[in-house]
């Protein structure tokens, strides 16, 4: 069983995995995993042509202002959803209003809920819905998990769009803390995140409606996810997977800050690699690997914030899923910013050979 299909047999095993973690607050949005640019070619920072995440979390809004585009790039607090006005908003964790604004001048019909965090247990979070058309709840209600709670609006034809100047929905998931909810950034979302204000104060808001923690699962074909590769031939994603031509014995593919930013969107900016996994919550490196050459061990690699690195080997023995306990490490702590795998140890093949296949990739509690 090759390409595709592995794919797809290694998707189902995976779904026995997955945490219930939620409901997604509008319907038929796509599972994304919230650390790539939205989604691609979409054009201007709103359109309403089809549910899609346009502005993702520690991203900017405009890529010619802050040089940049991708995680850690700028300081928005949640990710924008961009749906037309009227669109029914559903409640993604049950919980209790605790805020309710009909009309706020810079988050338009806003509605925040607490709830209970479904990775760490004992902890609340407080979840915004920010430029709302109308609200169905008052402050200090219950609410169920589905439950419509409003409708989406931020259009400017829209009687109460706040700040924003197209429809869509500001969904965002804030840790707790002594300010008031939802917190924002005093300089705005266009400087870099490079001192994790944002994440000090929010959560990543897509695995919160997605069911899960962080995922690559390389969907479209030529997008790689901003996952970057060193000593290849060349390397690419088709038919749903990540493919990797190596060049020499020490080929890698990574997710990393410390790398030169050489992928450019179609507008010429360079991106960010950088990630921000919170390694209380995310304790398991899964990865979907199908290798044709290989020389053991494969080894993973990772830096923290504080800028300690570890690392942890495996070996692959065939094409399958693969659960790397990386909380074993003591260096797993805090907020991880850098990843990196060397694939084989010591492995090329003959010329034209893609030797490593990535279906998917997960970070899971």
């Amino acid at each position: 069983m090759r390409s595709g299909k592995l794919a797809y047999f290694l998707f189902l095993m995976f779904l026995s995995e997955v945490v219930s973690a939620g409901t997604k607050p509008i319907d038929g949005l796509p599972d994304y995993n919230g650390t790539y640019f939205g989604t691609p070619s979409t054009g201007s920072r709103y359109s309403s042509s089809s549910p899609i995440f346009t502005t993702l979390w520690r991203d900017n809004y405009y890529r010619k202002t802050a040089g940049c585009a991708g995680e850690g790039c700028g300081k928005h607090p949640g990710v924008d959803i961009s749906v037309p006005s009227g669109t029914p908003v559903r409640a993604s964790l049950a919980g209790k209003v605790v805020r309710m604004v009909a009309c706020h001048d810079t988050w338009g019909g806003l509605i925040v809920i607490e709830a209970n965090n479904p990775y760490l247990s004992g902890e609340k979070i407080y979840i915004s819905y920010a430029h709302l058309s109308d609200t169905d709840v008052l402050e200090k209600d219950n609410v169920t998990e589905g439950q419509i709670i409003g409708k989406t609006g931020g259009a400017s034809t829209d009687n109460c769009h706040g700040t924003s100047t197209g429809a869509h929905l500001h969904f965002q998931v804030d840790k707790p803390h002594s300010g008031l909810y939802p917190w924002y950034p005093t300089g705005g979302v266009e400087s870099k995140d490079s001192n994790f204000e944002v994440v000090a104060k929010t959560y990543n808001p897509l695995p919160f409606i997605q069911g899960h923690g962080y995922h690559w699962t390389f969907g479209e074909t030529g997008f790689k996810e901003l996952w970057g590769a060193s000593n290849i031939k060349s390397y690419g994603v088709d038919l749903s997977l990540l493919w990797i031509d190596g060049e020499s014995t020490s080929t890698s593919i990574y997710r990393s800050g410390l790398h030169s930013p050489s992928c450019a969107y179609s507008d010429g900016y360079p991106c960010s690699r950088q990630v921000a996994i919170e390694a209380s919550i995310y304790k398991r490196w899964v990865l979907s690997l199908d290798f044709k050459c290989y020389n053991n061990p494969v080894t993973v690699y990772f830096r923290n914030s504080e800028g300690a690195i570890g690392g942890l080997a495996f070996n692959y023995d065939s094409a399958r899923l693969y659960y790397i306990p990386m909380s074993k490490h003591s260096n797993w702590k805090g907020l991880i910013t850098d990843l990196w795998m060397y694939p084989s140890n010591g492995c090329t093949a003959s010329s034209g050979t893609k030797e490593f296949l990535i279906p998917q990739m997960y970070f899971l509690r």
